[in-house]
């Protein structure tokens, strides 16, 4: 109370200018994080400039990790000093926009690209002061319904190609993908690789031709999550996020499958039986067919054989890893 009786006004309240500045800057906020959500809805950035239009300044290093595989974070960042916790704040988000990631293109063998200009973005996602039923109805007049996923244990929805609505409200996140990520990819049904395993040995243990075979097969493919081609003579399954290793084995009568990189690398991983003589992963032959397989990714946390060859042989009789590739070619195996 004033010393007059009257009511005092709120410490917090402010005056009628600074509550009209909040209002104005509430606006602004949101007429702003509705522009960055219908531009990423629109078009996804092709590069660093597009993505900055979007979100606002970034102030990328390339002299340090950033951009570098593990991508950017905004306002703060992981590398730079103090981390996530720190009080370094880099680049100037776009009002409205929370927080942003993104992760670029980047060859780590070869250290490409070299400069931020070179960057070309395959992920983003950002964070804005909106309602998730507002950023949800943009994304339905755009793309239509969504399909239901799960994302880490959370309930989210795939729009288009493609975009993730996580199910959190206020700041809302969506998020781009260059490449549907595996996590979204449909539940493939029990059996059904099993299935189309059994006639991809049938279709090479007969006479028929790479093409004939491909197409008769594509259906049960695609229901087990594979897309399989055919050439002259060549025959490749391609798998996401991959054919359980069980089920190849037992297709193929693989008692002891090991695998191992060939390259200098390791970013591919043949897996095979055991080859008692050149001690890594043996070609599997079917008819007159010789079949090579790869993993989905490197199986380090395996029991090691030896380390003899290109680089650890690795026991994967107890493993589940998925295979992502498997490759059939015509003629005599000796002579490949």
């Amino acid at each position: 109370m004033t010393v007059t009786g009257s009511p005092a006004p709120s410490a917090d309240a402010g005056s009628i200018v600074h509550r009209l500045f909040r209002r104005i800057s509430a606006v602004r906020s949101g007429r702003s994080a509705r522009a960055v959500i219908a531009g990423l809805v629109k078009r996804p950035p092709a590069t660093l400039r597009d993505l900055e239009r979007l979100v606002g300044r970034l102030d990328i290093d390339m002299a340090g990790p950033e951009g570098r595989g593990s991508g950017v974070f905004r306002p703060a960042s992981p590398f730079a000093p103090g981390g996530m916790t720190g009080d370094v704040r880099l680049g100037k988000l776009r009002p409205g926009v929370v927080r942003t990631y993104v992760g670029f293109q980047f060859d780590p063998y070869h250290g490409q690209p070299r400069n931020a200009a070179q960057l070309r973005p395959d992920r983003v996602s950002v964070s804005v002061d909106l309602d998730r039923d507002e950023v949800r109805r943009t994304l339905e007049q755009r793309f239509g319904a969504p399909r239901p996923v799960n994302q880490d244990g959370h309930a989210a929805e795939e729009f288009g190609r493609w975009y993730y609505l996580s199910p959190w409200q206020r700041p809302t996140t969506l998020e781009w993908q260059e490449r549907q990520p595996d996590w979204a990819l449909p539940v493939v049904a029990a059996g059904a690789a099993e299935a189309f395993l059994a006639a991809l040995v049938d279709g090479l243990t007969g006479a028929a031709e790479p093409g004939v075979i491909a197409a008769t097969l594509t259906l049960l493919g695609a229901a087990a999550g594979a897309g399989i081609h055919g050439s002259a003579s060549r025959l490749q399954v391609s798998a996401r996020p991959g054919l359980p290793l069980t089920a190849v084995a037992a297709a193929f009568g693989w008692e002891a499958p090991v695998s191992w990189s060939p390259d200098v690398h390791m970013s591919t991983w043949v897996v095979g039986p055991l080859d008692a003589v050149r001690g890594g992963p043996a070609q599997t032959v079917i008819g007159g067919w010789t079949v090579r397989a790869w993993l989905a990714g490197g199986p380090r946390d395996a029991p090691v054989l030896d380390s003899r060859g290109p680089s650890y042989l690795y026991d994967l009789r107890e493993r589940e890893d998925p295979v992502a590739t498997l490759l059939a070619t015509t003629g005599d195996a000796r002579e490949r």
